[in-house]
């Protein structure tokens, strides 16, 4: 295996690549400095050759957040989202089917996808705000191949940071097209006293066409957003 520090600039050496594994039985220890400005959300995973998808498929990865000395939003409460799916058979173990599967190679062309949605491990959590309250999310889509096109309907999506940076001026969408492994930042605000949302992905048609899954065009509840005066 190896630990791939997603989205940092680090050297080569360091970047836990598929040219440096870490072979069974041996260790390493991964020293480097983080450059100025490196301030965001980021994540770590495996990348040895040929098996990465199977090792993050069991759950080797996770968040890695640097912070600034100053930071713009200071005073938001943040929520961390790590966002992934997963696949099981009838037995609760992980579906990883061989390449030569009909399953298996409709993995090889599409990347593997799980019809399990999961954030930071469970399905469908709920966020509590408090009426009129901002928070921010960051989000890190830790999936090996589903892109993920977040909306909330009704409302508007604050924009804040992709990839590790805050922009200069956040930005007002509809909705936010998230592929694998990117990260962003948004600001959601908190509604009337006992109102209730949903963080949604809606249809993103990125697949062979003899080989979408059956329901690709039907969008999928990610997070309940529950406004309440007795949020913590």
């Amino acid at each position: 295996t190896s630990v791939h520090w997603h989205g940092l600039h680090l050297p080569a050496s360091h970047d836990g690549s598929p040219l440096h594994p870490v072979l069974p039985g041996k260790s390493r220890d991964y020293v480097f400095r983080i450059p100025l400005g490196s301030a965001g959300t980021y994540w770590y995973h495996p990348h040895p050759d040929m098996t990465t998808t199977e090792q993050v498929s069991k759950g080797l990865y996770g968040a890695l957040i640097i912070r600034p000395a100053k930071d713009p939003l200071a005073g938001i409460r943040e929520r961390l989202l790590v966002l992934s799916d997963n696949r099981f058979q009838a037995d609760g173990t992980v579906d990883l089917p061989h390449h030569t599967t009909p399953q298996g190679n409709i993995d090889a062309q599409n990347g593997r996808e799980g019809d399990i949605l999961f954030v930071n491990g469970t399905t469908m959590p709920t966020l509590s705000l408090k009426p009129g309250e901002w928070q921010r999310l960051r989000i890190i889509n830790a999936a090996a191949a589903r892109v993920f096109r977040f909306a909330i309907p009704g409302q508007k999506l604050l924009h804040v940071d992709n990839d590790g940076g805050l922009f200069e001026r956040p930005r007002e969408v509809d909705e936010l097209l998230v592929a694998n492994s990117e990260r962003v930042e948004v600001l959601v605000r908190g509604g009337e006293p006992g109102s209730r949302t949903v963080l949604k992905t809606l249809p993103y048609d990125r697949y062979d066409i003899q080989t979408r899954p059956k329901d690709w065009d039907q969008p999928r509840d990610i997070v309940e957003l529950r406004t309440s005066t007795d949020a913590p």
